[in-house]
């Protein structure tokens, strides 16, 4: 007969022994389930990051997809070989919505192996949908000052929008040479919501009799961030030469555009770099005043530089074309030199004024004591629409 306290002491070695085991077992399961746990964790950060990669490589695509249409509609054409390219490991797609929304996918891995990450974004397209809003100047039609600008506007936007602007000077006005046109200046900002943004038109320049025509008046976007203000500025056209027996400079004033030269054998003023061009020369005694230079290319040099007379003034340099307004639209003509019997201003008779909201210059003086034809008001014109407004598809 073994004894109780022997019997007792097996007993309780043998509890032991299971309890033992199931420690065991419940600390491996533990761990099973912290390697686990901690797999599936690193798992979905994983996922989370690729998916966060996808998207800004999808917003990337945005970006540069509305680089490339820049003012443009959206449409297959315009993208052209630029609808698939690769932004570091992703594949990212971009195609049109109509013609206002441009949309992109970013995509890696496969389907099958459940390693597939996937973004589609859109966003509304300026040239196609935005609405262009344009800042004009009422015609200088007494020209009691020679030159100015009307008042500001000042406006703010609501969000971060992405603004196509087209900035033009006002003309210069003619006197025996044709008045230069204003600078012709077109881009894109990034807007920022709650700054204020201030808009101004340049009047167009008062022709001369007696003297050179007054330079036309610039027009410019003004804005300040972080304490750093940015001024975008187009330069007034140059007036144009006056006849230099009428006691006038016969040299064309320097602009957006110079202005013609006046008689006898004035020089054309010069132009600003990639916004405007120089002017046309004068020609000699009793000759004919040169054309403006336009925004398009400088003005032909007038051809009777050694004093010969011909039924014509030198021609005004053509404008500049631009669709920010949904359809092409000239800016910032030329004005046309003036001769003994006629004036002018992109095609039409003595001394015509430039057109108006184009900063194109006015037409030379045809008589020996007529006025040259005033310059045309500049004008600002902006559009907006979808900017950075994006629309996660999935």
């Amino acid at each position: 007969m073994i004894p109780y306290r022997q019997s007792l002491r097996h007993r309780q070695q043998g509890w032991l022994l299971i309890g033992a085991v199931l420690l065991i077992t419940t600390i491996a399961a533990a761990a099973a389930m912290s390697a686990l746990t901690m797999t599936t964790r690193s798992l979905s950060t994983a996922r989370h990051l690729e998916s966060a990669q996808a998207y800004y490589a999808a917003r990337s695509g945005l970006e540069f997809g509305k680089r490339v249409l820049g003012n443009s509609q959206c449409s297959t054409s315009a993208l052209a070989s630029s609808s698939v390219i690769s932004i570091s490991h992703f594949t990212v797609k971009l195609a049109c919505l109509g013609n206002s929304t441009l949309t992109t996918h970013a995509y890696s891995g496969r389907v099958d192996d459940g390693s597939l990450v996937s973004r589609r974004l859109e966003t509304a397209i300026s040239g196609g949908s935005g609405v262009p809003v344009e800042y004009i100047c009422p015609t200088n039609t007494t020209c009691t000052s020679n030159t100015g600008t009307c008042a500001p506007i000042t406006f703010t936007f609501p969000s971060a929008v992405t603004v196509n602007y087209l900035v033009v000077g006002g003309g210069g006005g003619g006197a025996k040479g044709g008045g230069g046109a204003g600078s012709f200046i077109e881009g894109t900002l990034t807007a920022t919501p709650g700054t204020s943004y201030t808009v101004t038109v340049g009047k167009g320049g008062c022709g001369g009799s007696s003297e050179q025509g007054a330079n036309g008046g610039a027009s410019k976007i003004v804005y300040t961030i972080n304490a750093v203000t940015t001024q975008i500025v187009a330069s007034g056209g140059g007036g144009g030469g006056e006849v230099a027996a009428h006691g006038g400079d016969k040299k064309g004033r320097n602009g957006g555009s110079g202005g013609g030269g006046g008689t006898p054998n004035g020089t054309g003023g010069t132009g600003i770099s990639g916004q405007g061009n120089s002017g046309g020369g004068g020609g000699g005694n009793n000759g004919n005043g040169g054309g403006g230079g336009g925004a398009g290319n400088t003005a032909p040099l007038y051809s009777d530089g050694i004093g010969k007379d011909a039924s014509a003034g030198g021609s005004g340099g053509t404008g500049r074309s631009s669709s920010i307004t949904g359809t092409a639209h000239e800016y910032a003509q030329g004005g046309a030199g003036g001769t003994g019997s006629y004036g002018n201003g992109g095609g039409s008779t003595n001394n015509i004024n430039g057109a108006e909201n184009t900063g194109s210059g006015g037409g030379g003086c045809g008589g020996n004591s007529c006025i040259g034809g005033r310059g045309g008001s500049g004008i600002v014109i902006i559009r907006y629409g979808g900017g950075n407004g994006i629309s996660e598809l999935y």
